[in-house]
């Protein structure tokens, strides 16, 4: 059986208003890349301290924390909608669907599909291009493509 990655204390960010203002930031900018550089610089820290202030509030790295927020909202986008997994990983913020997958097996122990077909087990005998207006996905359907 998989181990997943211990989960990110959440309290810290509601104690430690620097932490506070990344996890603001980080929702805010989760499509785009976020560093630890830009995350110091939203709690006015320096990298190297930030960095070891945030492991030691939160409990896991910021890079970690990041991938788990990501996952955190993919795993939201799988229960509410029937956008394409590829599409759903570059929404927030992966760089592929690979490293999505492997982000969801690390912190949920499932895969993307698997965790959608839990929750929605219809899901599977709808046609993907059913995406949501709220999100502003768009995917092409056959005729859109010539």
């Amino acid at each position: 059986m998989t181990q997943t990655k211990p989960l990110p204390i959440q309290e810290a960010f509601t104690y430690y208003e620097r932490l506070g203002r990344v996890r603001d930031y980080a929702l805010a900018h989760l499509t785009e890349a976020i560093s630890v550089k830009a995350a110091a610089r939203v709690a006015c820290l320096s990298p190297s301290y930030f960095s070891a202030h945030f492991r030691e509030k939160v409990g896991i790295p910021f890079s970690s924390w990041l991938r788990y927020l990501r996952v955190e909202r993919a795993a939201q986008l799988l229960r509410e909608h029937d956008h394409p997994i590829g599409r759903l990983a570059e929404h927030v913020g992966f760089s592929s669907i690979r490293t999505l997958e492997r982000s969801f097996k690390e912190f949920l122990a499932s895969t993307p599909r698997t965790y959608r077909l839990q929750f929605r087990p219809e899901a599977s005998l709808r046609p993907t291009n059913l995406l949501s207006e709220t999100t502003g996905f768009v995917s092409p359907t056959p005729n859109d493509r010539a």
